[in-house]
């Protein structure tokens, strides 16, 4: 049977269609799904060192009009400062000019700061769609001269979901460290692509209400030693973005994610070779196996092939932080299959035909 099919023909055709397929990326929207599908199966909370100061509806009711003024967030350094936390990032745009009596209080509070460094946003922008040069977005000098500076640029995929964060751009020729690089215990590469383990679930972080902290109801032992996320969890200030597993998730929580991610070790993805060179093995594989049995079998073989697939993903993703591209396997499983299984059925096609001509006669 095997040398009946051409089975070595089989494989070929097989893998170059799947891999010209994979290699021009026409296969990235299933390669989505599956890792989607892959993060919901291995949701799980983690043991998480931050703590997100939530800017929430309860909050804005209370507090009153936004945004906040700016000595509300000098007396919430003071209430952090009691605690001793590790990291302070506060994901709010402190770029223009308020009150001058705001921004002097706000600006005194972070000369006086002496405990863990105070991270404010960064980002940039083209300044036109056809001007290659970038405008970036920075914290008046009264702020940035006291602080550590953190891009929270962000730049969705093709489908409008957010799955990746950069660990720093380069910005007019500077490379500018993302807030996950000065973040996170570790040091990542510099401009890398993290990809967020949306496995992790939000509900790792322990979460307080801006509102709580600033009239003292919060133990200031929650902060300690933590690393402290301030942002915009309020659905009515927009501050949201589309992902994978949660749909909408506010910003402060999506570089809270990513900077677990980074913590935990980012996902190692095997280069394009390896995968093809794996690809081209699995394909003979499937082929001379399906090539020798009926399609009765085959389809025994085929369950078995694309369970070990599965299984072998979600070990990889969840043990070895390994993120494997499953989708061209899957593919070139299930067309091998389907290609021998019509020959066999031609096959016996042909013989019933020849069989019921031979009655007949």
């Amino acid at each position: 049977n095997v040398h009946r099919f051409g089975w070595t023909t089989i494989a070929v055709v097989v893998f170059t269609v799947v891999a010209v397929a994979y290699l021009a990326g026409s296969l990235q929207w299933l390669e989505y799904a599956a890792s989607d599908t892959r993060a919901r199966i291995l949701q799980r909370e983690v043991d998480s060192p931050i703590v997100v100061v939530e800017i929430d509806a309860q909050s804005l009711a209370s507090l009153r009009g936004w945004p906040f003024p700016r000595h509300q967030h000098a007396a919430l350094l003071e209430e952090l400062q009691r605690a001793n936390p590790r990291l302070v990032f506060f994901d709010l745009d402190f770029s223009s000019v308020s009150d001058p009596t705001e921004d002097a209080q706000l600006a005194s509070a972070l000369s006086v700061w002496n405990g863990a460094p105070i991270v404010l946003p960064t980002h940039f922008q083209r300044l036109t769609s056809a001007e290659s040069d970038l405008l970036v977005t920075r914290p008046l000098d009264a702020f940035a001269r006291h602080v550590t500076l953190g891009s929270v640029t962000v730049q969705p995929d093709a489908d409008g979901f957010l799955r990746t964060l950069r660990t720093s751009w380069n910005v007019n020729g500077t490379d500018v460290p993302s807030v996950i690089s000065v973040a996170a215990p570790v040091t990542p590469p510099p401009q890398t692509e993290v990809p967020i383990d949306f496995s992790i679930s939000p509900a790792s972080f322990d979460t307080v209400s801006y509102r709580d902290v600033l009239s003292g109801q919060i133990d200031p032992a929650v902060f300690a030693d933590k690393t402290v996320f301030v942002g915009v969890t309020a659905a009515e200030l927009h501050d949201m973005f589309t992902v994978p597993v949660y749909q909408t998730l506010p910003g402060v929580i999506v570089q809270a994610l990513a900077t677990e991610t980074v913590r935990a070790g980012i996902p190692y993805a095997p280069p394009k070779w390896v995968t093809l060179l794996a690809l081209a093995l699995w394909s003979v594989l499937a082929t001379a196996l399906f090539s020798r049995h009926t399609w009765r079998r085959n389809l025994l073989s085929l369950g078995g092939g694309l369970g070990l697939l599965v299984a072998g993903s979600l070990y990889a993703d969840a043990k070895q932080r390994v993120a494997l591209d499953i989708t061209p396997f899957v593919l070139v499983t299930a067309a091998t299959f389907v290609y021998v299984t019509i020959k066999w059925l031609d096959e016996e096609t042909l013989r019933s035909l020849a069989y019921a001509f031979g009655l007949k006669k």
